[in-house]
C-alpha cells in the first residue's frame, strides 16, 4: 500500500471520519455508501489510512508519462482557479501534487456514482459562444482559449502540431 499525505485547509485526514469533518459534502445527506465523496474517502482512507488507491496506482503505471508518479499530497475538496476571469474555480474532489522522472505533475480527480459528468468539450464550447452571442461580456470562450493556450501553449502559424 502506497502511503500518501491527504490534507484539507490545513487539516491532516487519517481516516473516513476526518473526512467527512474536513473535506465532506455541502450536504450531510449526501455522506452515506455508494455516494461520490463517502466512496473517495473510503477509497483513499480504508482500511489502514491514507493511501493511493491500487486502482489509481495501475492507472498510472500504465503509462509510462506516469509510471514514475510520486505525490507530495493529496487535497480532497481542492479548489483551483485557471484563469483571471472571475466567477466560480474548479472544485476537484480530489486533487494531487507530485512529480515524475519528467518534473512536475498535477492530477485532478472527479469521482462520480451516481450523478453524471457533465458536457463535452464541444457542449461546453458550443454553449460558451451562445452565450458571448447574448452577452459580449461573457468570458466562457476565453476561458476555453486560455486553457488550451496554457495546455497546449502557442505553436507558429501554418505549422502543424506535433502528434
Amino acid at each position: 500500500m502506497e502511503r500518501i499525505r491527504i490534507e484539507r485547509a490545513g487539516h491532516t485526514i487519517r481516516t473516513s471520519d476526518d473526512w467527512k469533518t474536513y473535506a465532506g459534502p455541502k450536504s450531510p445527506g449526501q455522506w452515506k455508501p455508494e455516494r461520490s465523496a463517502y466512496e473517495l474517502a473510503r477509497a483513499w482512507c480504508e482500511p489502514d489510512g491514507p493511501h493511493i488507491p491500487n486502482q489509481l496506482r495501475r492507472l498510472l503505471d500504465s503509462r509510462p508519462e506516469t509510471r514514475s508518479a510520486r505525490f507530495d499530497v493529496a487535497m480532497p475538496e481542492h479548489r483551483i482557479r485557471f484563469d483571471r476571469h472571475g466567477g466560480e474555480p474548479r472544485n476537484a474532489d480530489m486533487a494531487l501534487v507530485g512529480r515524475t522522472d519528467a518534473g512536475k505533475i498535477a492530477i485532478t480527480i472527479e469521482a462520480k456514482a451516481d450523478e453524471p459528468f457533465g458536457a463535452t468539450v464541444a457542449e461546453t464550447f458550443s454553449n460558451a459562444l451562445e452565450r458571448l452571442i447574448e452577452n459580449p461580456r461573457s468570458r466562457g470562450v476565453r476561458r476555453i482559449e486560455d486553457l488550451a493556450h496554457a495546455l497546449f501553449g502557442a505553436r507558429p502559424k501554418r505549422r502543424p502540431s506535433s502528434p
